[in-house]
């Protein structure tokens, strides 16, 4: 048996991921207008036990790479992992795949042949874990904008206004991971190619599609509960359906996406609001908008200023190319001026009279504020900012204190 070529499944073998599932949401991506027809096989995952049996085998034997991907994509597979290794398709094609009469098998993706083998080389077991990694619970400190009707009506002295936002923001926890694995999904490809996103649960195949959809079923499941409990049912559906064809189709049309993304951070202040029976202000809706539309502006800008300084890919799924930067530079910081306009008109309102005793120090929480977002455009400028802004903030010291400034100069504002 010393000298019986070795085959090695790239399904239940050498794939850390699982490629019958992984084909069937690229076949639903392409519905919505994706190109990509079979995992990329340059950033496929691989099991490292399995790698090194056949590094460990090649020079004593032969070893031939079987796999359901096409004859081109096994070939490129192989070169990847070992020159000299010999690629079977099972992909159905012109001629029919050629094996060995007697040989050993490593992975256990195919009963027909390991039933054919001689013996079989240990394989570990493939791995199915739910990461709770998956749910990016770092996103949801977006999702604390359901408390800011109480913030802003100065009721934070009413504990039954709290639970019932506390329940809001739950389910909005909830319903965004839900979102967030539906996103996964359907990029799998395009996250491989990214040197941070690559390293996310279903990416890195550490957490199989199966166990992903179950997850997502169950968490969208309970946030929708919560929501129907919390008043907000309808909206936070609404929320869900609009977020799903963002991640779906949306996203890819240039100036769509960022509207939906205004959209998306504004039904999060509405159904605050609506949890809690206090009115949303016409003010507070746009002096938000114009924030939001600064922070969605700033993310897509930081993604193409991380492919400027070659630090990262140049997003696949996305309505902008390298020569757009300046313009949405631009129109972000405008965005930002736009706020504190809103906020100065806000100002002379009898609204603002009534309700806060020392109004004018709310044009120090607002330069704060447009203080916080010029900054994080100056990062955008300079590269220093490749991410997510409002992720960014969670990790950078100046602008939790600026949130901390913001909330000291509410409560000196109200008397």
């Amino acid at each position: 048996m010393d000298s019986l070529p070795l085959v090695v499944t790239l399904e239940g073998g050498l794939a850390r991921c699982d490629l019958a599932w992984e084909r069937q949401l690229l076949r639903i991506a392409g519905w919505f207008g994706g190109s990509q027809r079979e995992p990329d096989p340059m950033t496929l995952p691989l099991e490292p036990h399995a790698v090194a049996v056949l590094q460990a085998e090649a020079p004593s034997r032969p070893v031939l790479v079987v796999g359901g991907l096409s004859l081109a994509a096994m070939q490129a597979l192989c070169a990847r992992i070992r020159p000299g290794l010999a690629a079977v398709s099972l992909v159905p094609g012109p001629a029919a795949p050629v094996l060995p009469d007697r040989y050993l098998v490593y992975g256990t993706g195919y009963p027909a042949l390991t039933s054919a083998a001689v013996a079989a080389l240990p394989a570990l077991p493939a791995r199915q874990t739910l990461s709770l990694r998956a749910l990016r619970p770092h996103h949801w400190v977006k999702n604390l904008l359901v408390f800011v009707p109480i913030l802003a009506a100065q009721r934070w002295n009413e504990p039954s206004l709290w639970l019932q936002a506390g329940m809001a923001f739950a389910a909005f926890c909830l319903v965004c991971s839900a979102v967030y694995l539906a996103n996964d999904l359907f990029d799998i490809a395009d996250d491989r190619r990214h040197p941070i996103k690559r390293l996310r649960p279903l990416a890195s195949g550490e957490m199989r599609p199966g166990p992903a959809l179950a997850l997502l079923g169950l968490v969208a499941a309970l946030g929708l509960g919560l929501a129907a409990s919390a008043g907000i049912a309808a909206i936070l559906a609404l929320y869900a359906v609009v977020a799903l064809g963002y991640s779906l189709k949306l996203k890819t049309w240039a100036g769509i996406d960022l509207a939906v993304l205004v959209g998306l951070y504004t039904l999060r202040l509405v159904a605050g609001g609506l949890a809690t029976s206090i009115p949303v202000s016409g003010w507070l809706l746009a002096y938000g908008g114009c924030v939001f539309a600064s922070l969605a502006i700033a993310k897509r800008a930081a993604e193409l200023a991380g492919a400027r300084i070659s630090a990262l890919p140049l997003p696949q799924r996305r309505g902008y190319r390298l020569e757009d930067q300046p313009g949405l530079a631009r129109l972000g910081k405008v965005a930002a001026l736009g706020s504190a306009i809103v906020l100065v008109l806000y100002l002379q309102s009898p609204q603002a009279q009534a309700l806060y005793d020392r109004p004018l120090i709310l044009v120090a929480a607002g330069a704060v504020v447009l203080a916080w977002l010029l900054r994080l455009w100056h990062l955008v400028g300079h590269g220093r900012l490749t991410g997510d802004p409002v992720v960014f903030a969670l990790r950078d010291p100046a602008s939790l204190a600026a949130g901390a400034a913001v909330m000291g100069l509410l409560v000196l504002a109200a008397g």
